[in-house]
């Protein structure tokens, strides 16, 4: 028995309550039905701590009566030995939001359970781990990594399966939404914005993005099993931003209206996930958000997880979509020594934060892909690091160096954003003396290569051009673009295994589980 479960047998023994901080768990009597309508988008934990953690839920603003919530965290799913209890305010003018900051009141490496109850409904119950100590020496890590869910392209079939693989917590690597629906004509699942646009126009389509997306059941269930890690890409905001720029949107040509939205879209991200970090939302600037951040798994693992969009130049050879940011020869800027992805100041952190990392496994949780991309001499995405090589070589030369000189031992760079699976070796020429290898993992549910092939140009075997990209890329081990999943990694303290896997359809609200491509890295290995 633990001391507030005693602490409440003693009391209860004399018929003395504690009103308002009751110290035992209260009997659920919600239907589903209630649960879902109090709590339309269920409940989510994140950016987990050693002793800490942050709740999230959402409370039907059809059903508001009061602003206070009460929220609840035990040792078991029954509630019977309650750690942390306590009431929080409902965020009425963010969406009816609902986020606790769990602080120092948590044990490390534990297992917990959460839930809200508002109006005497209790919400679904979550689950949550948290983070080792800085130093604790612990065995084993297991963790998914994902990326792109486009709701109207497809079901979030890869969830159920995530949920049975019982990993310790997901990382997310952007495109939580997409802010537009590009062909209306082939949803699979209907989205329409309050603005009457098939883009987003105002803080309230992100909003309804939000809460459509989070709505679904797939999603809520892995929210409710992990603690999610996540950062953001571009369709958070829109397509191949850069800073507050937007080249495919409405207002691409009018500066006032994007950094009105790029402030509503960091709003609505930040309100809606489950994440803590620093944000002044009274700051009408487009920085006034931090997301870029490191995990520490004790001396086993160090996560660190960049912004690829807020700090970044503008695409090298212009904003144009074919020959410019696509499938383009180049026009020698994205060479040049003042183009960065990440910033002086992120990137600074960032090496920083590799080179003084004291973890056997470093891993980099890198929106956009890191390795060379090109069939012939055609570049195929200038949105990704190809477009930023002057900085992309100046990392890998520190990497290198901080190897070499025993700073680190293991350095991975994790992926997403491609719609991909792609397993490759990244060097300085990418052809000799790889120096670490990027795990790419493939879009949970937009389109892939092959939907897009079929789609635009009625070509039915994306397996050739994938060849032909393989064949052009030497450093390219593995490359399937006509399948969606997930990856997860598992880390031990002499290697860790890394395993694509891929659902049957995406078209169907149910689909079968399959591996697809696994690889184990040994301690101290530099490549594939």
């Amino acid at each position: 028995m633990n001391r507030r479960t005693l602490i409440k047998t003693i009391l209860s023994g004399f018929g003395i309550s504690l009103f308002g901080c009751d110290l035992g768990g209260e009997e659920d009597n919600s239907s589903p039905k209630e649960k879902e309508l109090i709590f339309p988008q269920s409940v989510a934990s994140g950016d987990p701590t050693p002793s800490g953690i942050v709740l999230w839920t959402r409370i039907n603003p059809d059903f508001i009566q009061d602003k206070k919530v009460k929220y609840q965290i035990a040792e078991d799913k029954d509630f019977n030995n309650i750690v942390v209890e306590g009431y929080e305010n409902i965020n009425t003018d963010s969406n009816y939001t609902v986020k606790v900051f769990i602080n120092n009141q948590l044990n490390s490496w534990t297992t917990y359970y959460y839930r809200f109850i508002y109006q005497n409904t209790i919400s679904k119950v979550g689950r949550f781990k948290t983070l080792p100590e800085k130093n604790q020496d612990i065995s084993e890590l297991k963790f998914a990594y994902m990326s792109c869910q486009d709701y109207v392209n497809g079901y979030f079939t890869s969830y159920p399966h995530v949920v049975s693989e019982d990993v310790d917590f997901v990382i997310w690597l952007g495109d939580y939404i997409y802010e537009e629906i590009e062909d209306p004509s082939s949803m699979v699942r209907d989205i329409n914005l309050p603005s009457g646009y098939t883009v987003v126009h105002s803080l309230e389509d992100y909003y309804y993005l939000y809460n459509t997306y989070k709505s679904d059941k797939n999603l809520q269930l892995l929210h409710e099993n992990f603690a999610f890690i996540p950062v953001w890409d571009d369709h958070e905001y829109a397509n191949d931003c850069y800073g507050y720029h937007a080249p495919d949107h409405d207002y691409k040509n009018d500066d006032t209206k994007l950094k009105k939205l790029r402030l509503e879209a960091t709003k609505a991200w930040y309100e809606n996930l489950p994440v803590n970090v620093p944000y002044n939302p009274d700051a009408q600037d487009i920085y006034n958000i931090q997301i870029y951040r490191s995990f520490k798994f004790g001396q086993l693992a160090e996560l660190i997880l960049t912004d690829e969009r807020l700090y970044r130049s503008s695409h090298p050879c212009g904003e144009g979509g074919y020959g410019e940011r696509y499938i383009t020869t180049g026009c020698e800027n994205e060479k040049l020594d003042d183009r960065t992805m990440l910033g002086d100041t992120q990137k600074n952190w960032f090496l920083n934060k590799v080179k003084n990392s004291d973890s056997k496994w470093i891993f980099w949780c890198n929106p956009v892909m890191f390795m060379k991309f090109k069939i012939d001499k055609y570049y195929l995405d200038f949105d990704a690091w190809d477009g930023y090589q002057y900085e992309r070589s100046k990392i890998i030369q520190k990497i290198k160096s901080y190897k070499n000189d025993g700073y680190i031992e293991n350095f991975v760079v994790l992926t997403g954003d491609l719609h991909s699976f792609v397993a490759g070796n990244i060097s300085e020429d990418f052809e000799n003396d790889y120096v670490f290898p990027e795990f790419i993992s493939g879009a949970v549910s937009s389109s892939n290569l092959a939907e897009i092939l079929k789609k635009d140009y009625g070509f039915s075997d994306p397996r050739l051009l994938e060849g032909i990209i393989e064949n052009s890329n030497e450093h390219i081990k593995y490359l399937n673009s006509h399948e969606h999943g997930y990856g997860i990694v598992r880390v031990k303290k002499d290697e860790i295994k890394i395993s694509f896997k891929m659902v049957s359809t995406v078209k169907k609200e149910k689909a079968d589980i399959k591996q697809i491509k696994s690889f184990i890295l040994k301690d101290g290995e530099s490549k594939i």
